[in-house]
C-alpha cells in the first residue's frame, strides 16, 4: 500500500485533473477491474455513462481520504458494485466499508441489492 503521503499526492493529483465540481459524476470508490464480476458489470455501466462514470482507488489513508472528500468525493454520487456483480448471489454481500464512510458523509451511494439485513 502507499505510504500516507503517497496517498495524499495522488488524491490531490485526481482532484486537480478533474478540476472544481459542479455536476456529480458517479464514482466508484475503489478498483473495479480486479478479477470479479464487478470487472464486467463495471464495463457495461461504462459503455453507457461513458467519462460520467470514474473510480479511485488510490486512497489509503485518513489524510488520503480527507483530500479525495475535499477534492472530488462531496460532489459525486458514488456507485457500489459487489464482487459478484449481477449474479444471484451477489444479493447476499454485505455493504462493504467504504460503504459507510461514504455514508457517513452524507455521500449518495447507488448500490445493487445487498444482504436484505443491510439495506
Amino acid at each position: 500500500a502507499p505510504s500516507e503521503s503517497e496517498g495524499r499526492a495522488v488524491a490531490a493529483a485526481d482532484a486537480a485533473a478533474l478540476g472544481p465540481q459542479t455536476e456529480a459524476d458517479l464514482l466508484f470508490f475503489g478498483f473495479p477491474f480486479y478479477k470479479s464480476g464487478r470487472k464486467r458489470c463495471y464495463a457495461r455501466l461504462q459503455r453507457v455513462l461513458g467519462g460520467r462514470l470514474n473510480a479511485t482507488w488510490s486512497v489509503w489513508s485518513e489524510a488520503a481520504f480527507e483530500a479525495f472528500w475535499a477534492g472530488t468525493g462531496r460532489w459525486a454520487a458514488h456507485l457500489n458494485l459487489h464482487k459478484e456483480c449481477g449474479h444471484a448471489q451477489s444479493s447476499h454481500n454485505p455493504v462493504v466499508f467504504r460503504t459507510s464512510l461514504l455514508l457517513s458523509r452524507g455521500a449518495t451511494v447507488i448500490s445493487e441489492r445487498a444482504y436484505y439485513k443491510d439495506e
